[in-house]
């Protein structure tokens, strides 16, 4: 979650050296979150179709506002945050393609 939305806060990579570098910081924050090194983080904490959209220019989009005070009361708690969702959903509809 956290290199899905390193990503679409950098947001698009004008050219490969661009988007390498950027996929690298995301990678990096990811490293620095979890006290691993940016090869573990990639090879087993970050899902490799984050990558390859970034590399084509898509990128997870920004999470939905929260529902009004008066809506959240009546809904159960969420069991993921917003940003979680967005992501989750980003990979879902890679995975369909």
């Amino acid at each position: 979650m956290l290199a899905g939305n390193t990503l679409r806060d950098i947001g698009p990579a004008g050219t490969k050296k661009d988007a390498t570098r950027n996929i690298n910081q995301a990678i990096d924050a990811v490293a620095e979150r979890l006290g691993n090194t940016r090869t573990v983080c990639r090879n087993y904490y970050i899902h490799p179709l984050l990558i390859e959209a970034y590399l084509v220019g898509r990128t997870a989009t920004e999470p939905e506002a929260a529902p009004p005070k008066s809506a959240r009361r009546k809904q159960p708690r969420a069991a993921l945050r917003r940003d979680e969702v967005a992501v989750l959903q980003f990979l879902h509809d890679l995975g369909a393609q």
